[in-house]
């Protein structure tokens, strides 16, 4: 018997190995740019090599990476070569006739400089974070502060002005400024000229009054030539303004010129001659009107607004946005006890002459290119007659939120939240209401007005007859249209031009729109019950109950509303034929 070929054994595998994970080493740091060894020929390294490499593409190094040939030029122009340039390898005067050269070009405009935006050093973190974010288009440049030449002269335009008197007696108190070149339209023909003077040159300054339209160009070489050398021009004040209040409806192209002349114009010529100088500062006296706005000065506010947008483009120059002085100046001096009030009801009080030029040292020993001073005083009755620019800036109650539905037609007024003249006028009759609205007309007309009592406000006579002009009726609008909840028109006070007629129209609109926030209630309603009725399935036992009772609703609906037609109309498939023929002879007319 055959012995059994014994089985070989079956061979192992190794057992599985996970791939082994690989070292990631930093990356070598750069090598130094290589050198001829001296002990070898000044040859190109890889010629020492048994076996040289195939010639590759070089790489660019520092910027040297040479363009493509171009094509061959026409033949109007010459040949174009291109050559790297290193300025380690060019020698110190040949950088500085380059430099020289260039600064030739860009003087005469041969060349256009890039753009650049100027920081102050002290404001370097700001110029990073800027650059690191790449908003910046060009250069950003950091400039150094000017030390103020201690014989310096010290140019203020509308030199004569209030603002400017108050500016340059400061500057000759704290500042030690010695020598003023006071620039206006009137000039030593100002009525206070002398007295302005005498008040400087008592101080120990010396001061010139002149003559001077500095929105014109021609004008600024000539100003600037009376600056003798040996007292240069250091600082520049623009303090020059003008104002042409209208509304915007009303505002025409001779209210702009007459605001954007004196402001704009006047800064814009003035950077355009004075940009070569090594001045200190220049600095702007702007409004807050430009930033906060200003009833009737949208013209007056776009040239403020030029003004808080120079220090961004020019270095070393701020922007004041001043608020209202508490002095009489050419441009407040129309000003009334009335509409410093009102003033003072939007959050406006007052600066100090003292304040406000505080605020002109603090500012210049910590440059910042646009500052606001202004007093801030919002009422604190209620939230809601802060100015909204101001809510931001200024405590507050906050409000719970409220769980009342969305207004479904946002087409219609719906006060969200009812104010309390909204809460009494629920629970009286029309007779009441239109009492309530009149005194209520009146009380806040007298308040704008500065009348002490309401009742000399006479509820049939026009608003214009009793002193309200176009920006106090403005004021008048937006009052009500706070305390009623509605949005009323911005000729509202025109159209309804005495107390009486406008207090009727309050009330009507009150009752129509009360009328829609029931209706937009009940739709609201009827989609809610929709929702309800779609939780219950065709077999359940409830829906029986919930149709019924809906058909009883829908019935006594359609009862009411059928109650106010004709006896003969309420029922006739009951009525004769005789019957109907007589309806039908009433109706027509049929003999």
């Amino acid at each position: 018997m055959a012995r059994p070929h014994p089985r070989r054994p079956r061979p192992t595998r190794p057992p599985r190995q996970l791939p082994r994970p690989r070292l990631r080493l930093p990356p070598h740091p750069p090598r130094p740019r290589p050198r001829h060894h001296p002990q070898l020929p000044h040859r190109p390294l890889h010629r020492h090599l048994p076996h040289p490499p195939a010639p590759r593409r070089p790489l660019p190094r520092n910027g040297q990476n040479r363009p493509p040939r171009p094509p061959h030029p026409p033949p109007h122009q010459p040949p174009i070569h291109y050559q790297p340039f290193d300025l380690a390898d060019v020698p110190p005067h040949t950088i500085q006739n380059t430099l020289t050269h260039l600064t030739t070009l860009l003087t005469d405009n041969t060349l256009t400089p890039i753009p650049h935006t100027p920081y102050d050093l002290r404001h370097a973190p700001t110029a990073l974070r800027h650059l690191q974010t790449a908003r910046h288009t060009g250069k950003l440049i950091l400039t150094i502060p000017t030390t103020p030449h201690p014989d310096g002269t010290t140019l203020i335009t509308g030199g004569t002005g209030t603002l400017a008197t108050h500016t340059a007696r400061h500057l000759a108190t704290h500042h030690h400024a010695r020598h003023f070149l006071l620039a206006s339209r009137t000039g030593p023909n100002h009525p206070h000229a002398q007295h302005i003077h005498d008040t400087l040159t008592a101080l120990g300054a010396t001061t010139t009054l002149i003559t001077a339209d500095t929105s014109h160009p021609d004008t600024w070489p000539t100003l600037l030539n009376h600056i003798p050398p040996n007292h240069p021009l250091t600082t520049i004040i623009h303090t020059a303004a003008t104002t042409h209040d209208t509304t915007l409806t009303h505002l025409t192209p001779h209210h702009l010129n007459t605001t954007l002349t004196t402001k704009a114009t006047t800064a814009h010529h003035l950077h355009h001659h004075t940009h070569h100088l090594d001045l200190a500062h220049t600095t702007h006296y702007s409004s807050a009107a430009g930033v906060l706005g200003a009833p009737g000065q949208a013209n007056y506010a776009a040239a403020n607004a030029y003004l808080d947008t120079l220090p961004h483009h020019h270095p070393h120059t701020t922007t004041l946005a001043y608020g209202l002085w508490n002095l009489t100046t050419t441009i407040t001096q129309h000003l009334t006890p009335t509409d410093k009030q009102r003033m003072q009801r939007h959050g406006h009080t007052p600066l100090t002459p003292t304040q406000a030029l505080t605020h002109y040292t603090t500012t210049h020993q910590h440059p910042t290119p646009h500052t606001i001073p202004i007093n801030l005083t919002p009422p604190p009755n209620h939230p809601t007659h802060t100015p909204p620019l101001y809510r931001t800036i200024t405590p507050h109650p906050t409000t719970p939120p409220t769980n009342h539905p969305t207004n479904p037609h946002p087409h219609t007024t719906q006060p969200t939240n009812p104010t309390p003249l909204l809460t009494q006028l629920t629970h009286q009759t029309p007779q009441q209401r239109h009492h309530t609205l009149l005194t209520h007309i009146q009380t806040h007309t007298a308040t704008i007005l500065g009348h002490p009592n309401p009742t000399t406000i006479h509820p049939h006579q026009p608003f214009n007859q009793q002193g309200l002009d176009s920006l106090t009726t403005i004021e008048l609008r937006n009052q009500l249209q706070k305390t009623t909840g509605l949005h009323l028109p911005p000729t509202t006070i025109f159209d309804h031009p005495t107390p009486t007629h406008l207090a009727q129209h309050l009330n009507n609109t009150l009752q129509q729109t009360a009328k829609e926030t029931l209706k937009d209630e009940a739709l609201a309603s009827f989609d809610e019950l929709d929702r309800l009725f779609s939780e219950f399935t065709p077999d359940d036992g409830s829906r029986p109950v919930l149709i019924s009772r809906m058909t009883e609703l829908l019935a006594k609906w359609k009862n009411t509303d059928t109650s106010s037609q004709p006896e003969e109309d309420s029922d006739l498939s009951s009525a004769t034929d005789e019957e109907l023929f007589e309806i039908f002879d009433k109706r027509f007319d049929v003999d």
